[in-house]
């Protein structure tokens, strides 16, 4: 809720506002940040919250947040702020590992052949996506004949 308020999806009042605040850092100062990724100690949530919040409950979510935060002291991160972000960074490099790997490890007239591989796929594809087309279109068909007979 607090980040519908936050991103203008929510217009609550003040009142409303200051407690979702308060509980919900209350909650991470007894059982401190959830795991999943839009959690993390860094998140801007944090900072939209902390002017809704007593003195003392900042100071002790500040305290939390703190001590969650594992980059040591001067050690620079990888700039990468969502799950997603990491995931895709990471799957590119396993592919380009891969391929650099599968390139190396081949004789040269083995790339031929995973041409080769590569256009069979391609026309697959393409003969399954026709295949499926021709489906709707029978189904189609078959839908305006019935639809027809049911009129006359």
């Amino acid at each position: 809720m607090l980040v519908a308020i936050e991103k203008g999806f929510w217009q609550a009042d003040q009142q409303t506002q200051t407690e979702l605040a308060e509980k919900f850092a209350k909650n991470i100062v007894e059982h401190g940040i959830p795991g999943s990724g839009h959690t993390h100690a860094n998140h801007p949530l944090y900072e939209f919250i902390k002017p809704l919040l007593p003195a003392p409950l900042n100071a002790q979510l500040a305290a939390v947040l703190a001590a969650a935060n594992h980059t040591p002291a001067g050690d620079v991160g990888s700039g990468v702020q969502h799950i997603q972000e990491i995931s895709t960074e990471v799957a590119q490099q396993n592919d380009n590992a891969l391929k650099d790997a599968a390139q190396e490890s081949l004789p040269e007239d083995a790339t031929e052949t995973s041409d080769e591989t590569s256009m069979k796929s391609d026309y697959l594809f393409l003969g399954l996506v026709f295949v499926i087309l021709l489906l709707i279109l029978a189904g189609y068909l078959r839908s305006r004949r019935q639809l027809a007979t049911l009129e006359h």
